[in-house]
């Protein structure tokens, strides 16, 4: 599954204003039909978006509930640190934020919207995919996935505040600028197709 496929079903979920009527099925089949499993395509990002960032997570017991399968909560803990580790890769490093004193900020998650595919296992070894899908005034968009092979199984889009004192700010210059030249991202309109 490529990463405009996962667009497409995260399109066709906000097409439910996030909640799916009762009994009705959001059918990812349809968003996969003409993709072929043996076709040994890369999941990659959308055409002029921001560079993916991969990272490896192996599953441990105390990712599990008591029947070995990855408790839900545990894939909030792996996105945070595929978000960590991507920003880290371009530059950014929380302790130099918070040590920088009166300039320090932080990120903070405003909204986050998880498609749960499949199951993860006790040991198995994941893949945290990570990349930005647009660039507000305070805000970073990014689109997630967890992967086992070639096979999502979470996809996820979050939405970062940047947040000092309390209240959401405006991304310093030089981080939006730093996001920009490293990620194909421009702070004035995104990359993709993600919503204003």
């Amino acid at each position: 599954m490529s990463w405009r496929d996962v667009d497409k079903a995260f399109k066709v979920f906000s097409r439910t204003s996030g909640a799916l009527a009762p009994g009705r099925k959001l059918k990812v089949r349809e968003v996969n039909k003409g993709v072929s499993k043996d076709a040994g395509e890369k999941r990659l990002p959308p055409e002029g978006a921001g560079e993916a960032q991969k990272i490896s997570v192996r599953v441990y017991y105390e990712d599990t509930d008591f029947s070995g399968v990855v408790y839900h909560a545990s894939y909030l803990r792996f996105l945070e640190r595929g978000r960590t580790e991507f920003l880290r890769a371009h530059g950014v490093e929380h302790r130099a934020i918070f040590e920088s004193g009166a300039a320090a900020y932080y990120f903070a998650v405003r909204a986050m919207t998880l498609d749960f595919r499949k199951a993860a296992l006790m040991d198995d070894l994941l893949s945290v995919e990570t990349r930005i899908e647009a660039i507000g005034g305070a805000s970073i968009e990014m689109v997630q996935a967890i992967s086992r092979g070639d096979e999502i199984l979470v996809s996820a889009r979050v939405k970062i505040a940047v947040v000092a004192g309390g209240k959401a700010i405006r991304i310093p210059a030089p981080l939006a600028s730093m996001l920009k030249a490293k990620t194909g991202a421009t702070p004035e309109n995104g990359t993709g197709s993600a919503p204003g």
